[in-house]
């Protein structure tokens, strides 16, 4: 390694905003903070980072509400899983998964062609590990981008929905749902009419502990009837509390027609659903609860990858931008800093 390898940059690092700490928020962030050349503020408005990686905790419980699980095809994020897999941050989830379809009869996937990956001891663990060395605000919901005056040292500035204003960025990157991006990337019309053009759907996610095992022989399932599309045996993941905790994902169809049900209510509909489905009543419930992602997927995602705007210094990622996956929200971000290395 040479003296100039070491040495520290002549000028100081350009800021970038980046808004949303889901995966793909954080895996531009470090790259660019990692550069040397860009100083990166992250904001999301949630109470703690991973977006639909997050965790629900209900003492004794705790439940993955939105991401259940996710693979690493790709060879890059494969290497990066390992190195979590090392660190006890990740571990493979390889219980029984089975697919119950129209008809009721339960058939079982194989679970050895597929590797499936969850964090430890929750699905937002990764998103946790990233955040080391970065600025980081939450329970922070940007409301407006206004671009800054010429004699301000930035392009940008953020104004938040409380009315506070954070200025001084040369970037400004948006990583959350497109419906929620569209508006804060309006002043590039390639960057809206692309969050435009994606439909993101709903979903109901129900997190229920029974007061005893549940029989059925599977510890996750892909439903074809009814309002759900999948139930997982949330308790059976490595690192996860005792007691039998599931998660019970409602269509999108369903979801989107029953928008107004209370969580408790939701959570009751989607359980006598998994009973149905199985055609094994369920145990007593002793936790009913339910969050409603009012943006859980795209329909059909996009494949740009990342999108940057280097006129403006505006740019976008996320999974609907790249196959709805966790893999896809990775590479997403990542694809959107190696844009703002290259053209910035």
């Amino acid at each position: 390694m040479t003296a100039s390898d070491t040495a520290p940059p002549t000028h100081s690092p350009r800021r970038a905003a980046i808004v949303g700490a889901g995966i793909s928020g954080l895996r531009a962030a470090e790259i660019l903070e990692g550069s040397g050349q860009w100083s990166v503020h992250v904001f999301d408005k949630a109470r703690g980072v991973g977006g639909r990686t997050s965790l629900r905790r209900a003492n004794p419980y705790a439940f993955d509400h939105g991401a259940q699980y996710f693979t690493a095809r790709d060879e890059g994020f494969r290497a990066r899983v390992d190195r979590w897999i090392t660190a006890g941050i990740v571990a493979p989830f390889d219980g029984p998964l089975a697919v119950i379809p129209s008809d009721g009869q339960v058939e079982f996937r194989d679970s050895e062609s597929t590797e499936r990956f969850v964090g430890v001891p929750g699905m937002n663990a990764m998103a946790k590990s990233m955040i080391s060395g970065l600025e980081l605000t939450t329970k922070a919901r940007v409301a407006s981008l206004e671009p800054e005056p010429e004699s301000s040292p930035g392009r940008w500035a953020l104004r938040f929905m409380d009315g506070e204003i954070v200025n001084g960025f040369d970037a400004v990157l948006v990583t959350t749902p497109a419906a929620q991006a569209a508006p804060l990337v309006a002043a590039s019309d390639e960057l809206r009419q692309a969050a435009e053009s994606v439909e993101m759907t709903p979903c109901w996610a129900a997190m229920v502990a029974f007061s005893g095992r549940y029989d059925v022989p599977f510890d996750g399932a892909f439903i074809d009837q009814g309002p759900l599309s999948w139930a997982c045996r949330n308790s059976s993941k490595v690192g996860r509390p005792g007691g039998d905790a599931w998660v019970l994902h409602g269509t999108p169809e369903w979801t989107a027609a029953h928008l107004e049900l209370g969580p408790e209510d939701a959570a009751r509909q989607l359980t006598e659903a998994l009973a149905r489905a199985t055609g094994q009543p369920t145990p007593d419930a002793i936790h009913l609860n339910a969050h409603r992602w009012m943006y859980s997927g795209a329909h059909p995602p996009r494949s740009d990858g990342a999108l940057f705007d280097a006129s403006l210094g505006l740019g976008l990622a996320g999974d609907w931008l790249n196959g709805s996956k966790v893999q896809g929200a990775w590479l997403s971000g990542q694809a959107l800093a190696e844009q703002v290395l290259s053209r910035a």
